[in-house]
């Protein structure tokens, strides 16, 4: 991302010519969310212009005060933007208070801004109002037709309109009563973010479900970090069920593991929904999912044990652990220790990467509990481990090959290059100095 930022720049304007930037979407202002939007994406410096003093005390903790521009008079616009001194390659996001855009939505307008020229995405309700990314030149006649509104503003022919997701962005502009409208449209574009990775029973039975949980637990103090800790209590309560002898038990246990996949889906979503996406939360997110896995696996083979006496569960719990391992070395190699951009390139592995948010395996838990046949889920689990090490490392080393055979070929191609250009030099050379120049003049 901060390559990104050194292309387009890291300077964002919020206009604010009215108090609509100060109502709450899943109980965050939009003004605030604007900014935390901002944040995350690497623009470091963001500057608040217009009727500013009611915004202070809920972006000062945000914003420096030295970056909040009291403006009554849109005349005054272009004075303000003069005191900025931007510079002139500069880019700069400009925007209303009062929006409500997604993180994917405002990514694209950015990364199409990667070239020059004035990128706009328009709200599909309202032609006149949309999001800005312009150059310094252009900014005051922006931020002056973002104030009034104007839906004569001539946007030039050069412009380059960019598509938002699912109705965003959306424009606030009868206050408190277009909440809810805002809040439906950031489920519906996460819910478009999602789908791509979700297997067919995730997305059309899970999903919905977990995200009828987040949208009220976005509306409360709940943090996903909390919600990711319930999932974990429901999953190990799951694994205890499973330990038990008895069809009953298992059922209820592959429900808890179901009830535990749908809580694991719930917590980012919160966490996307309330902008409070961190570090620490993915990392505690992958490793209580591995935990709770691990444990489930453990009650499963314990559970066949108590129900037919045979050790064999044990063994393939073993072998299933030792895949698990494998697992956390081939991703550590392969994904951890490269670099965003890398992975960016390396479709391969994000695609294996991908399996692994699939999250039906859960609903065949359920059918084989249903029928008695847990061991056939041990037993796939155990060879399906070994097997996605292995892909991982077979997509690494196939990547690999690749660079290295492009590698070769530029080599070959410079050399080649180089011969053509001293062959060229020695015969101008030799040519030009078995010459004789007439001087003129």
């Amino acid at each position: 991302m901060e390559q990104r930022m050194e292309a387009i720049g890291e300077i964002a304007i919020i206009l604010a010519p009215d108090d609509k930037g100060l109502v709450t979407v899943f109980g965050i202002p939009a003004a605030r969310r604007l900014i935390l939007l901002a944040l995350q994406l690497g623009l470091k410096e963001i500057h608040i212009i217009g009727r500013v003093k009611s915004l202070r005390p809920v972006l000062s903790d945000l914003v420096p005060l030295e970056r909040f521009h009291p403006v009554d008079n849109p005349a005054s616009l272009g004075q303000v933007v003069e005191r900025l001194a931007l510079p002139d390659q500069q880019r700069v996001l400009a925007m209303k208070a009062n929006y409500i855009v997604d993180q994917g939505s405002l990514t694209q307008l950015i990364e199409a801004g990667n070239h020059s020229g004035l990128y706009f995405m328009e709200a599909k309700e309202n032609k006149a109002e949309g999001l800005y990314l312009t150059a310094p030149s252009s900014l005051v006649s922006i931020i002056q037709h973002l104030w009034s509104s104007s839906p004569h503003f001539p946007i030039p022919d050069e412009a380059h309109p960019v598509v938002g997701m699912d109705g965003l962005p959306y424009v606030l502009e009868r206050g408190e009563a277009q909440a809810k409208i805002a809040e439906d449209r950031l489920m519906k574009a996460q819910a478009a973010k999602t789908r791509k990775n979700d297997g067919f029973l995730a997305r059309h039975l899970s999903r919905p479900i977990s995200r009828f949980i987040s949208g009220r637990l976005a509306h409360t103090p709940a943090t996903p970090n909390q919600i990711t800790m319930g999932g974990v209590i429901i999953g190990m309560t799951g694994a205890v069920f499973f330990s038990q002898p008895g069809y009953w038990h298992h059922l209820v246990g592959s429900l808890l593991f179901l009830l535990c996949i749908i809580v694991d889906g719930v917590d980012g979503e919160v966490a996307r929904l309330k902008l409070q996406e961190t570090p620490l939360g993915h990392r505690l997110d992958i490793i209580t999912d591995n935990f709770v896995h691990l444990a489930v696996f453990a009650g499963i083979a314990l559970g066949l044990y108590h129900d037919s006496g045979d050790p064999v569960y044990f063994w393939i719990l073993g072998v299933l652990v030792g895949g698990f391992g494998l697992c956390g070395i081939a991703v550590y190699q392969c994904i951890s220790r490269r670099s965003t951009e890398e992975l960016r390139w390396s479709g391969s592995a994000v695609r294996i990467m991908d399996m692994l948010n699939n999250r039906d395996f859960a609903y065949i838990l359920v059918a084989l509990a249903l029928v008695q046949r847990l061991q056939w889920f041990l037993i796939g689990a155990a060879i399906g481990t070994y097997l996605f090490a292995l892909a991982l490392w077979m997509a690494r080393y196939y990547e690999k090959r690749v660079a290295a055979d492009w590698a070769c070929h530029l080599t070959v191609l410079s050399g080649l290059i180089r011969k053509i250009f001293l062959r060229a030099g020695d015969f101008l050379k030799s040519y030009f100095s078995g010459r004789k120049f007439t001087r003129y003049g």
